[in-house]
């Protein structure tokens, strides 16, 4: 079974935990909001997250309905993922929503603000955390994988270092935590999608890390 599938699950069962524990049998179903990539690049991931939903929600009903998934397509469009948003709250009424990926996830976090629905992301970016109290991340951390990636190769005794950076959040956030290790590391940035054979030509013989833009 792919990682993301039993991550998914764990995630949408955590949401759900706090608002169906004390339901009544006669209470309505809670309804869980899913805006994540199904017909765009990312679709294969995002077809294993709504199998991951899925799944939490039988286990979670056990016989009765008492969890309703409602799914989004955002197609890693901020525009797209905003109307998948505003969808989700104004039309279905959902109680809560997970959404995947950083663009989007930013994208939403003013408007989980106004309409008060807890959101919770899995992306690298962490700017959606500042732009909303109901913002909740649930993917790894840049900074710190990045930072433990440089102590490991301080600990090997490695001196001179370079990362090829993408020019986008989670680049940022992990150049930070490689340069608490290396104050001096050698920046090679470049556009995802890019040939990036330059890039690597210019760091020459130097060990370096590539963070690659997946979320």
């Amino acid at each position: 079974m792919p990682r993301n599938v039993v991550l998914m699950s764990t995630f949408i069962l955590l949401l759900l935990a706090a608002p169906i524990c004390n339901l009544p049998a006669h209470a309505a179903p809670v309804k869980i909001g899913v805006i994540t990539d199904l017909s765009s690049s990312m679709a294969f991931w995002g077809k294993q997250t709504v199998l991951g939903a899925e799944m939490a929600r039988d286990e979670i009903n056990a016989g009765s309905e008492r969890v309703v998934i409602v799914l989004g397509d955002h197609q890693l469009h901020a525009k797209n993922a905003l109307s998948e948003y505003q969808k989700l709250t104004d039309l279905n009424n959902v109680d809560g929503i997970y959404i995947e990926f950083s663009l989007p996830s930013a994208a939403v976090a003013p408007v989980s603000a106004l309409r008060k629905k807890p959101t919770i992301y899995s992306a690298a970016a962490s700017s959606p955390l500042a732009a909303s109290p109901m913002m909740y991340k649930s993917f790894l951390d840049y900074e710190a994988g990045c930072k433990q990636i440089g102590e490991y190769w301080r600990s090997l005794g490695l001196q001179k270092v370079g990362i090829l950076k993408p020019n986008a959040e989670f680049g940022e956030l992990c150049l930070e935590g490689m340069r608490k290790v290396y104050p001096d590391l050698f920046e090679q940035d470049f556009n995802p999608g890019d040939e990036m054979a330059t890039q690597v030509l210019a760091l020459g013989g130097k060990f370096f890390v590539t963070i690659q833009p997946i979320n």
